[in-house]
């Protein structure tokens, strides 16, 4: 018979209570850190799962076939005209194009669509149709203050005897010489070109939004041309041309774009 009241039981049982305890904690302690592990493993994996993700969202938008981007130019006081290619997507032929932070102060703003790649910057800033072959062009001198200021566009594929200029209205409080704007347009693939424009503020549109412009807010949407022959070209050019009075002109980006705003 074993004496509980004995100073060697107490302590025999004391240091197996005190053993078990220890166990006890080794055991809890070792799923604690299992647990921790897995816990690590799983936001670790979670992490490269959206880290995957976002780098693939990044490359589609980086890489969007569909677009493409040309960076903007200033000149001031030109002595003669100054002209840029824009981009062509890898996608295809540009039918969109948005102009931002366009200024013309004292010049002539031309965006040509059909031009061919030998041009001249002479050649597409002509004032005269019959000194183009194949064109499309936005045409704005809004710092040219007698007559009015003028916007239009003109319209000659092959340098086409019945081409003829569109007066454009509606223009003349969005796009001034004295603040920055933001126009955009479709010159779409048929014959002739349905040529749709729009300005940033304007009846509602924005530019960078696509799916905010429509027929019914745009300044601009004609098709019956005198010519009905089709552009056998879609090389684009912005051009300046000078004025006649001293100032600046500039763009911030043009964006080209093979998917137009307006479905035909």
């Amino acid at each position: 018979m074993f004496d509980r009241n004995r100073p060697h039981f107490q302590m025999r049982f004391r240091l197996n209570y005190f053993g078990d305890q220890m166990n006890n904690l080794k055991k809890i302690g070792a799923i604690a850190l299992i647990l921790g592990l897995a816990l690590s493993s799983c936001k670790k994996k979670e992490e490269d799962d959206n880290t995957g993700v976002l780098a693939l969202l990044y490359a589609a938008t980086a890489t969007d076939p569909t677009k493409c981007e040309t960076p903007g130019v200033s000149v001031s006081d030109l002595g003669s005209p100054s002209t840029t290619a824009v981009c062509t997507p890898s996608a295809g032929s540009a039918k969109h194009f948005v102009v931002e932070g366009l200024e013309a102060s004292g010049h002539v703003f031309y965006f040509s669509v059909g031009n061919l790649a030998t041009d001249t910057a002479a050649t597409v800033t002509a004032s005269s149709l019959s000194a183009t072959a194949n064109i499309a062009r936005l045409y704005l001198y809004p710092s040219f203050a007698t007559p009015a200021p003028i916007y239009a566009v003109q319209y000659s594929p092959n340098n086409a005897a019945s081409g003829t200029r569109y007066n454009i209205t509606g223009l003349s409080n969005t796009v001034t010489k004295t603040a920055a704007s933001t126009i955009c347009f479709d010159v779409n693939d048929a014959a002739p070109s349905r040529i749709t424009l729009w300005a940033t503020g304007l009846n509602g549109a924005d530019c960078s939004v696509k799916t905010s412009l429509t027929a019914a807010n745009s300044v601009m949407n004609k098709k019956d041309w005198n010519s009905t022959v089709k552009l056998d070209s879609r090389t684009a050019f912005i051009s300046f041309k000078d004025g006649g009075n001293s100032g600046t002109a500039k763009f911030t980006k043009v964006t080209a774009s093979t998917v137009l705003a307006v479905q035909d």
